[in-house]
């Protein structure tokens, strides 16, 4: 396997929740954005969406982890020249989330129509760990499985999650909304979405914080929802007339 990792530490002990740490993640679309029945079905977008399947394995996204508080967050682009670009890094959830431990605090925030909404969310923790286990470079990697729901306006929607985790390394992260597993998470399918870490780094003066959304107004998943769910209908009845 190709060496990706740049690991800056020897032994497992080093590391604490306090501990300052980058993560560095890939990833992968494991389904195609349009089926072959879709595409026949709108020949005027396949275009479009191909090129989205080919920038979405370029976007990075970087896990911050110090002081008991983390920060999953996508790596800025040097610039987004295109429709594709934009299309690419919004299907691929361009949410920001910030875990406070000690607080046992678990925000995000969410972006729509150019705007930013600081929502509170439910981690995912509830893992059923297996005796399934590999080696991701030279990490022994175990097998931990659980589900996802997504509750829309009319119904629900069940996506099962596979992470890969690491005892060598036993800090509690992983992508997204996802922890609390017994070591950091290197690998995570959800939904059609994978992530794979390719950097881990040691950074010591690294800071984390949440400020960049302490001053706006804090939203349950429930607000948040129902601000969205006005807008869309809103712009529905604008169209129509």
């Amino acid at each position: 396997m190709k060496k990706y990792f740049l690991i800056f530490f020897t032994y497992s002990s080093v590391f604490s929740q306090t501990n300052s740490l980058i993560v560095t993640y890939k990833i992968s679309n494991d389904e195609p954005l349009m089926t072959k029945s879709e595409k026949s079905q709108n020949p005027s977008i396949v275009s479009l969406f191909d090129e989205v399947e080919k920038i979405i394995p370029n976007i990075e996204f970087e896990l911050h982890i110090c002081n008991n508080k983390s920060k999953f967050f996508q790596v800025e682009a040097l610039s987004i020249n295109n429709s594709s670009d934009k299309i690419a890094r919004t299907l691929v959830d361009d949410t920001e989330y910030y875990f406070d431990f000690n607080l046992k605090r678990f925000e995000c925030l969410r972006r729509f129509q150019n705007e930013e909404f600081r929502v509170e969310f439910i981690p995912i923790d509830n893992w059923q760990i297996t005796n399934e286990s590999k080696y991701i470079d030279d990490f022994l990697c175990y097998k931990a499985i659980t589900k996802r729901v997504e509750k829309t306006k009319y119904s629900d929607r069940s996506f099962d999650v596979v992470a890969w985790f690491t005892p060598t390394i036993p800090i509690q992260g992983g992508p997204k909304q996802f922890y609390n597993l017994p070591g950091l998470i290197l690998e995570l399918k959800d939904a059609r979405i994978s992530y794979l870490a390719v950097s881990v780094k040691l950074n010591e003066d690294l800071k984390c914080n949440s400020e960049l959304i302490s001053t706006k107004e804090l939203l349950s998943i429930e607000e948040y929802k129902n601000k969205i769910e006005k807008r869309v209908d809103n712009y529905k009845a604008t169209i129509k007339k």
